[in-house]
Formats: C-alpha cells, structure tokens, sequence
C-alpha cells in the first residue's frame, strides 16, 4: 500500500516528538549542537567562533552516544531506569571534564584525539544492539546486532532524504518570498535552517524510532536474517541467508512505511560494490606483493592504506552477508576473505614501521598500526572460526575497533602521546648531535639574518630540528617545545624555522615535503602608489630549481622587463636597461608571522608595497606584490613564483 508523502512527512514528526519523550539528554545535546551553529553563523568571529562551536559540538555528540546506550538498553529491559540514570549521569560527567580540560582545536592533536572518539562512538553504537535484548548466545547476539543495525541505517537513511527534501522546500519557499516582497534577506538564514533540520530534526527522528529498534531487538530471529533485510532469492542463496518475505508485505518501519522495497535496494546496492571492490584490492595487494619478491624493491607508503581498506571492506562485507559454512559461491568467498588478509599484514607492518623509523611516530601512523593490528587479530579469529566451521562471532568486529579506537585516543598509550614523546626524542637526539642544549638557549640567540654567529651542521640535523620542533609546536603547541625553542614561537608556531633562529646553516639542500607558504593580494585591498611607468612582472622557479624569467610588454612603449631572482629572496628588474632591486624578504617574513598553517592566505595589503631600488640604493618606484609563493627545505623559504606590478619612476 503506497503511503502518500504527506503522511510519511507526518509519520516523521510524530517520530520526532516521540524522540523528545523517550530521550530526553540527547535531545538537549542535539539542542546545544544547533543553538551553538546559529551563534557561530551570527558571532561574526569567523573560524574562531565555528572552532569554539566544535569544541562543544564534539562532546555533545559524545554525551548523545553515552545517553543512547542508557535508553536503548532500558527500552529493551536489559537495564532499568536506575541503572539507565546512573550511567548516563556518569557519562556525562566524563564528558563534560573532557569538554571542560581536554577539548582545545588550536592544536591537531586534539584534533586527532576528537576524531577518534567519534570513531569509537560509531563503533560502538554498531556493536550496542547487540547487548540490547535477553539472549546472551553468541549467534543471537549477531543476528539481534544486524537487525536493529539495519532498520536503524534505513531510518538514518529516510530522515536524512526527508531532511534534505525538507531543506530544499524551506530554501526555494524563502527565495520565493524575498523575490515576491522585496524583503532583503540575509543569505545565512538558509545556514540556520540547514543547522536546524540538519542537528535537530534528522537525529529527532531517528531518535524516535526507539521503540521500533527495541521491538526488532526483542524478536526472535533466524541466524541467517540479513543486517538489510529484502535481497531477492537468488542473492540470499548467493550469500548464504535466509530469504525474507517480499517486498510490501513485512517489514513495517516505526512510521508505517514498508520498508523492504527500500531495503532491498540497498541491499542490492551494497552486493554489487562491496564484494567487487574487496576482490580488486585483494588482487592488486597481491599482485605488489608478486611485484616485490621478483624487483626486491621497498614497498611503497601506499600500501598501508591500501591494506586497512582491504581489512575494512572485509569486515563491512562479513557484517552485511554474515556468511555461513555451507552455502553459496560468494559466502564461500567471503568466508575465505579474512584467511586472504592474514599473509598480506606484514607488508603493511614493514611500511609503517620503516616510516617511523625513518621520521618518527606522528598521530597518523600510529593509528594505522592499531588499527592494522586490530584487523589482524579479528582476522586471526575469523580464520580459525573457519577452520572450525563456524559462524563468524561478527559482534566481536565493532568491538574490537572501538577498543582500538579509545586506546589510540586517550592514555600514555594513546597516538598522541605516543607521538609526542618519539618526536621530543628525536629533537633532543638532533640538538644534542649539533652541540646544543634547547633548554639552555634563550630568545637571544643568533637569528637567520646573524650570519656571522651561524654554524653549519648536518642537513639531516638540521632538517629534524625544523621539523620535529614545527611538528610539536603545530599539534601540541608552544609548550610541547624546550624552553629555549618556545621562546621562538609566535602567532603561527608551525611556520617557524626554529633551526635558522638557533643560528644554524645545513652543509646541503634537504627538500621537505608540502610545506608551502604565500598568499594573494586580495580583489578589494588598496595598496597607495605613486606617479610612474606601471609594467606588470611575473617570476616563476623553474624545473630542478632553475630560474624562468617572463618578459612583460608594457603598455606605452612596448619594452620588456627582464625579472630574476638574486640573492635568496631579492629580485632583480632590468627596465630598458636600468637595473632595479626589490627585497621581499620583509614581506616573507610577515607572510610567516601572520600566515594560516593550513594554506596559502590573502597578502596584508600594508605590506604588499615593496620599495625598488636602483644599484645606487636610491628609491626608483615601489613593486605592488599581488601574488607570492614560497616552499620549505632545509635552507629555509625558497621563492617559487612572485607576481605584481612595479611602478617605476
């Protein structure tokens, strides 16, 4: 029986109220995200008031997956209301001493830890239902854990299809009467009615489908029933579960809305991506392997990630098809998917362990060896399940991420602790090597312009320097660093090069990967000139460090102007054979002073006047700097594309 739209609309916000009742703390949590959204919009505090906004959205997010696992466990009648309150109470405790001496976005690693959190609460809520109903026998467990997990994901997937419809209806009805009534309406207005539907509205309505996941929970039901129910016989068989009734006949969500026509779909999306794709990864991993026992080359950085996709698509397809001893050609093939995995982990290991040894232990590469090593171990236990021929204890695969996830979050063993201490070793290590107590130096130490008081060190020394001490100032801030080396530090710690201002000059060029600094002048920025001839000049760095000059024909008399780059960051202009200097080096220092770490910024117009000189020093006109770009190696900034106008008198 088809349900018209407007009763399913209905249907949803009847949900929604329902949500409110029944869970009530995370209803206030979803509250706070929003409210604190519209704020952030109307602040006008930019990327500081939305960062202040994810400071508390993080932990509201975390206290609704501790509120859930009360509510959901007291609606099933694992726990009663005693036991409901006590936990969530407690939780919310946890939560708010995180929120209130952890949580700080300024530096990536809490970023990082944040991120983590938020995986292991996702894990978690896959791996809750499971310990929602009565049984407690290992297959109940999985098949209870697979129903509620897929009508929570079919509800996920309604209310966000109905929250973007919604949005889009509200968005065009607000266009519409501004267009009609000539009102002038502020374009964030459509922001705060995406906050709204978005924070709000979508997690209200799967929130209120509370009693629908408790009465799946509490169903007995057959160990071969699919996380999505509805596939079509020949899939089912393929697989190895048991067919479910046809679509439109069973399967009614908490709305009234049949829900395996939909399921099916789904369904039948996930069986023809998530096997093919497990097959491609698995051969090509294979395959590299071939590669490197015939070349004897080094594995590549790639091949880490690779892996972990290959053990998550693993784990995604055995919760998807819990496939069974004994049945179709694709279960068989699934059921040998974990064994496949086992050989190929230690290639993964060589890389990651390769890489730290190479530069230390960063955030990154510890997650990925946990991680790793959590598929491995499932893995391990899945394959001596198919020894034994049984069925894959699949509950036991959210489980064990989301031990993974909150050891590599919190602790001294966590990644960011792990981290930080492999990289204050390795730049102890460094300074060491090069005759230099950190703690011992103060902020009058000789800086990059005193060449007289420089020393020339190893490259590789002076490159851990730079980047260890780059690395703990930009993910742990200024503090993370010697006293010595945090007296350097400024508005922008990842950006300074704290082995320049030790006084230090590398014995040769060691290119250091992705760091870039620059910016644009921006469209609306004035920049006052005087009276004189413009001519429009560009430098470009070319290939293996060459210099490319362009040559620029000036509008009056068609002469060009000759640009090269002198003396580090000085560039020479020759204008009908008149020699022109203009120093940058104070504009890139301001650039690195004032700069956003994460990418390339606008330029301050106030210092985008750069003075030209001829080769007596006298002033010869100013150079209007409207584009600039710098890389890092072991040398410091090195110029790799300049632009502007040079108004020359």
């Amino acid at each position: 029986m088809t349900t018209s739209l407007t009763t399913r609309a209905g249907r949803y916000l009847s949900d929604a109220l329902r949500g409110v009742r029944r869970a009530p703390v995370e209803v206030i949590a979803t509250l706070v995200v929003a409210a604190m959204f519209s704020w952030a919009l109307e602040s006008g505090a930019g990327d500081a008031a939305f960062q202040a906004w994810a400071e508390i959205a993080v932990p509201c997010a975390l206290l609704l997956v501790v509120a859930w696992t009360g509510t959901l466990l007291h609606a099933t009648g694992r726990w009663d209301a005693v036991r409901r309150w006590a936990f969530t109470i407690g939780g919310a405790l946890v939560v708010g001493i995180y929120a209130w001496t952890v949580v700080d976005f300024r530096y990536e690693a809490e970023a990082w830890r944040a991120a983590l959190l938020a995986a292991a609460a996702v894990t978690w809520l896959v791996a809750l239902p499971a310990f929602a109903g009565r049984g407690d026998d290992g297959a109940e467990r999985v098949a209870r854990m697979r129903r509620v997990d897929g009508r929570f994901a079919l509800r996920v997937i309604g209310a966000v299809l109905y929250g973007a419809a919604l949005f889009i209806g509200l968005a065009l009805a607000l266009a519409a009467v501004g267009n009609l009534f000539e009102l002038r309406l502020d374009e964030q207005i459509f922001l705060h009615v995406w906050g709204w539907i978005a924070f709000v509205l979508i997690p209200w309505i799967v929130l209120g489908g509370l009693e629908d996941y408790a009465r799946i929970a509490a169903e007995p039901g057959p160990t071969g029933t699919v996380a999505v129910p509805g596939p079509t016989e020949t899939a089912a068989a393929a697989v190895g579960t048991e067919r479910l009734p046809a679509a439109g006949t069973s399967a009614v969500t908490a709305a009234g809305v049949p829900s395996s026509g939909v399921a099916s779909v789904v369904y039948r999306i996930a069986l023809w991506l998530v096997p093919p794709l497990l097959a491609l990864y698995t051969l090509i991993l294979y395959a590299y392997v071939v590669r490197i026992l015939v070349t004897g080359e080094i594995p590549k950085n790639m091949v880490s990630p690779m892996l972990l996709a290959a053990g998550g698509l693993t784990a995604l397809a055995l919760l998807l098809f819990d496939p069974r001893p004994g049945r179709g050609m694709l279960a068989r093939w699934l059921r040998l998917a974990p064994a496949l995995f086992i050989p190929l982990a230690p290639l993964g290991f060589w890389v990651l362990l390769m890489r730290i040894d190479q530069y230390g232990s960063t955030e990154f590469r510890v997650v990925r060896v946990v991680v790793l090593s959590a598929l491995v171990a499932l893995a391990i236990g899945a394959t001596v399940q198919l020894w034994r021929r049984r069925a894959f204890s699949l509950h036991a695969v959210p489980l064990v991420l989301t031990g993974a996830f909150l050891l590599s979050a919190v602790g001294p063993w966590s990644a960011m602790s792990i981290s930080k201490r492999s990289q204050e070793s390795r730049l102890a290590t460094a300074l060491t090597g090069v005759g230099i107590a950190a703690d011992a130096v103060g902020a009058d130490a000789a800086g990059p312009e005193d060449a007289d008081s420089s020393r020339i060190v190893p490259a590789a020394a002076y490159e851990q320097i730079r980047e260890s001490a780059r690395y703990l100032a930009l993910h742990f801030g200024p503090d993370a660093l010697p006293a010595g080396l945090a007296a350097f530090a400024n508005e922008q710690p990842g950006r300074v090069d704290y082995a320049a201002r030790l006084g230090l000059r590398p014995d040769a060029v060691t290119a250091h990967e992705g760091l870039a600094i620059g910016g644009t002048l921006g469209r609306q920025a004035p920049v006052e000139i005087g009276g004189g001839t413009a001519y429009r000049i560009s430098w470009t760095r070319g290939p293996h460090g060459a210099e490319r000059p362009e040559g620029v024909v000036a509008p009056d008399d068609r002469s060009a102007v000759g640009v090269a780059l002198r003396q580090g960051m000085h560039l020479e202009l020759v204008v009908d054979s008149r020699l022109l200097m203009a120093d940058l080096s104070p504009l890139m220092r301001e650039i690195e002073r004032t700069a956003d770490p994460r990418g390339l910024d606008q330029l301050p117009p106030e210092h985008a006047l750069v003075p030209l000189a001829d080769a007596a020093g006298n002033p010869a006109g100013e150079l209007v700097v409207w584009s600039l770009r710098a890389d890092a190696d072991s040398t410091g900034w090195r110029l790799q594309r300049a632009e502007g106008l040079a108004v020359v008198r």
